[in-house]
């Protein structure tokens, strides 16, 4: 059982600079070549082929020499076969295979594959179940500004089960988190304001929160 009962128009110019970038940044052609076929192959229904093109992009390990914020297609490619394991798609359901696969993303600094390795914690999917390792993943996918991410860590602090009971900081989480347009976030946040929980009562921002028009 979870831990928490809910969670869970030149052509030619633009190929031009793509191939100048991919040149830049080190990017085999191959790899996003395979990428792009990759999702190509899921999107029709071939399941097999594209976890064969996933898996032959993951294997070519970190690329070098990305601009800042890039997210590269082997943390992409990564996910992406956790998520084929979680589904069972292609091959046999196995959450040990798709967790070790969606922390090997995490770990490139993938956010959605870190707050899903914090729901597989929380689940204790793949691995036993371990609070703490959720809040620390979801931590790093909210720190990325990741609004999913931050609503459960200002959920983790208003219940104080995992941390320390911490009215302020849910607030603050909520508030990031609504801030990027969670809807679950901002009804948190209106509560907070109406029940003067880590933040000073507020009847007309709660208003405001449930009903912005």
């Amino acid at each position: 059982m979870a831990i928490w009962g809910k969670f869970m128009n030149k052509p030619g110019f633009v190929l031009a600079g793509m191939v100048a970038f991919l040149s830049a940044a080190h990017i085999p052609a191959t790899q996003a070549d395979d990428y792009s076929d990759a999702v190509t192959a899921y999107a029709k229904g071939d399941y097999s082929s594209a976890i064969s093109l996933y898996k032959s992009v993951a294997n070519q390990g970190p690329v070098q020499g990305l601009v800042q914020g890039f997210v590269q297609d082997s943390a992409k490619a990564q996910y992406n076969i956790a998520r084929m394991y979680l589904q069972g798609r292609a091959v046999e359901q196995n959450y040990e295979e798709a967790f070790n696969w969606m922390l090997k993303a995490a770990q490139n600094g993938y956010v959605l594959a870190q707050d899903e390795v914090g729901i597989m914690y929380a689940r204790g999917q793949g691995r036993p179940m371990d609070g703490q390792e959720a809040f620390n993943w979801f931590e790093k996918a909210s720190e990325q500004g990741y609004a999913k991410s931050q609503y459960k860590l200002g959920f983790m602090y208003a219940d104080g089960l995992i941390v320390k009971q911490d009215p302020e900081a849910a607030f603050d989480w909520f508030k990031k988190s609504a801030t990027r347009g969670h809807a679950e976030a901002m009804y948190s946040l209106a509560v907070a304001y109406d029940n003067g929980q880590g933040v000073e009562a507020d009847c007309c921002r709660k208003k405001h929160l449930l009903c912005p028009v």
